[in-house]
């Protein structure tokens, strides 16, 4: 499919008369012969439904497996094996398939893996899930199937009653050395054209849903076209070079920018368009503009959110005909990864870049995920805003700089009164001792913010090449901004002092001052490799992780922005304090838990401050 995907860009760039080039590296790849279990179900068979069976599972033995079925609820802690014997035998549950795998096969001997996703409101699909080994890894992976919702709640149902529930499993499948591809079209500028604006989505999945993301990948050969239209009849100009990808999700843009280093140079903004098709009506979904880190703010999810509102917007009155209202449901979320934008925003590049992606969808990662899932009209709205801000990003301005600065002051404006809105809530809640924690951390930084917001404006000052005008447009918001910093720290303590709070007695504890001396400089470029760090860590600790993950889904984003903060400059007490301001209120103690974990396993570096 990924094949036929490709030469089907390939095609439609050479018919544009647009440059590609391909990169990447040699790595392994994967791929079914053929597949098949049968169950008290029914079949699951890889050519009917490919998600049936987990990516990366391995070849079971020519004439098969038969064995019994032993359920373990999630599967990913120690807990969920008490008592019950899985060697030889197939797990069923519903956890991760690298804890999983991890848990029942390597620990415990299990042949093989069935998993499900406790979806109800879309309970017989298949999931699609995989391994995702490391090539040292490949010889430890065993086979794994999924199963709908539904079909595992039948076993589970039997094996509550009593009864023995066995299935056959067969899988032919084989890793071999290939080339990674990637496909990138660049439609080139004129006086800036060695400066890029890099639009890019996903294509992979053993068989592409139609919204993850073959919507963002047509969206994005047809925002070409049009590009290309627009060119062609003289309409548009371009200044910056725009670049077009279609990757396998982050292995494909690692590998392209290991092996592109000019070409990762020259990216200086960028749109991910990941899921971008929904019917929201169906899917469940709502459009979601994701921010930038803190730690690398920049003012392109503002203008994002200005376009797809304006885009949205059209034609469509208000009761009273004074305002209008959007077509689709839209909102801008605090930054999270787990998609190619993420590789951009790590401090390794610091590359203002945002994402598209419409959130929750029920038929996300299954086999539902079809063409009766997509509204061209989402398309269209969603595809018009992105090539929109791209030539706006690729044409720069006096008029478009101004835009973009008022909407970021703004923006920041709305982020310092949340600020003060949770100061004066944990005021309230004094006595608690999390409350009181949040309000120190949040105290603290509130200097500080004035850095990262000036870094913020340094972007449009990127984008205008540093034009006069725009410069001193940008110092009296910088000025306003600190100004209303001040004001607004004024105006806690005063709030505290109608309160009888002396804020003065917010003195550090032992261990927020053995946090502000400690400062810690990460040790590698690269987007902070969760999995890879779990595997280093001793079983105590890596159930430690687990429960906090459950408890704290933020967590990963936590981490990547950890990492991202670990520049050698910020002591971990600054670090802590900011992210608190980023996400939520959470335990120093945990944070200085990770961070000696990072420590250990030589991920980051301990300096003094």
């Amino acid at each position: 499919m990924i094949k036929r995907l490709n030469a089907k860009i390939y095609a439609e760039a050479k018919r544009l008369g647009v440059k590609w080039i391909m990169g990447g590296e040699c790595g392994h790849m994967w791929r079914v012969v053929n597949q098949y279990m049968d169950t008290l179900n029914g079949p699951a068979d890889f050519l009917e439904v490919p998600s049936s069976l987990i990516v990366h599972s391995k070849s079971t033995p020519e004439k098969g497996v038969t064995t019994e079925v032993i359920y373990v609820g999630k599967g990913n802690k120690n807990s969920d094996y008490e008592n019950k014997d899985v060697s030889g035998k197939i797990v069923l549950a519903y956890g991760r398939p690298f804890d999983v795998h991890y848990h029942a096969v390597e620990k415990r001997g299990a042949v093989g893996i069935i998993l499900f996703n406790k979806n109800i409101k879309n309970p017989e699909a298949y999931p699609y899930l995989g391994f995702w080994p490391s090539k040292s890894e490949i010889d430890k992976i065993t086979f794994g199937f999924t199963l709908p919702y539904k079909k595992a709640m039948q076993i589970i149902s039997m094996l509550e009653d009593g009864k023995k529930v066995v299935v056959k499993a067969q899988v032919k499948s084989e890793f071999f050395e290939s080339n990674l591809e990637v496909v990138t079209v660049t439609v080139s500028g004129t006086d800036l054209k060695d400066e890029e604006v890099l639009l890019i989505s996903h294509i992979c999945h053993p068989k592409p849903g139609a919204n993850d993301n073959a919507s963002g990948s047509g969206l994005l050969i047809e925002i070409l076209r049009v590009l290309k239209e627009l060119l062609d009849s003289k309409r548009i100009s371009l200044r910056r070079t725009i670049r077009f990808m279609w990757v396998p999700e982050f292995y494909g843009t690692f590998a392209f920018l290991y092996s592109h280093p000019e070409i990762a140079e020259r990216i200086k903004f960028g749109i991910n368009l990941d899921m971008v098709g929904e019917d929201q009506e169906k899917t469940k979904s709502v459009l979601t503009i994701v921010d930038p880190p803190l730690s690398n703010y920049s003012f392109i999810s503002s203008a994002m959110e200005y376009f797809i509102s304006t885009v949205s917007e059209m034609g469509f009155e208000q009761f009273g005909g004074l305002d209008f209202l959007p077509k689709i449901k839209y909102k801008r979320t605090k930054y999270i990864g787990g998609s190619d934008h993420a590789v951009f925003v790590d401090s390794t590049y610091g590359i203002p870049f945002t994402a598209l992606i419409q959130w929750p969808d029920i038929f996300y990662h299954s086999s539902s995920d079809d063409i009766s899932k997509v509204s061209p009209n989402v398309l269209k709205i969603i595809g018009t805003a992105a090539l929109s801000l791209a030539l706006s990003l690729a044409n720069p301005s006096v008029i478009d700089a101004y835009l973009f600065a008022n909407r970021l002051y703004v923006d920041i404006i709305l982020k310092i009164a949340e600020y003060e809105r949770r100061c004066i809530s944990a005021i309230e809640k004094f006595d608690n001792k999390n409350a009181k924690a949040t309000l120190k951390a949040l105290l603290y930084i509130f200097q500080e913010l004035t850095q990262l917001y000036n870094q913020a404006f340094n972007t449009i000052r990127e984008y205008t090449k540093n034009n006069s005008v725009i410069d001193s447009i940008i110092k009296a918001y910088l000025d306003q901004i600190e100004r209303t910093i001040k004001a607004t720290e004024n105006k806690i303590h005063e709030f505290a002092k109608q309160k009888n709070i002396d804020l003065s007695s917010l003195t550090m504890t032992e261990i927020e001052k053995d946090a502000n001396k400690i400062i810690i400089k990460r040790n590698f470029k690269s987007l902070f490799p969760y999995r890879d760090f779990i595997k280093k860590l001793s079983e105590e600790r890596r159930e430690w992780y687990t429960k906090k993950m459950e408890e704290s889904p933020y967590l990963r984003s936590l981490l990547e922005e950890l990492f991202n903060f670990a520049n050698g400059k910020w002591s971990l007490y600054q670090i802590y304090s900011l992210l608190v301001a980023e996400y939520r209120s959470f335990e120093l103690k945990d944070l200085l838990e990770i961070t000696k974990d990072l420590e250990k396993t030589g991920y980051v570096s301990f300096l003094s401050a």
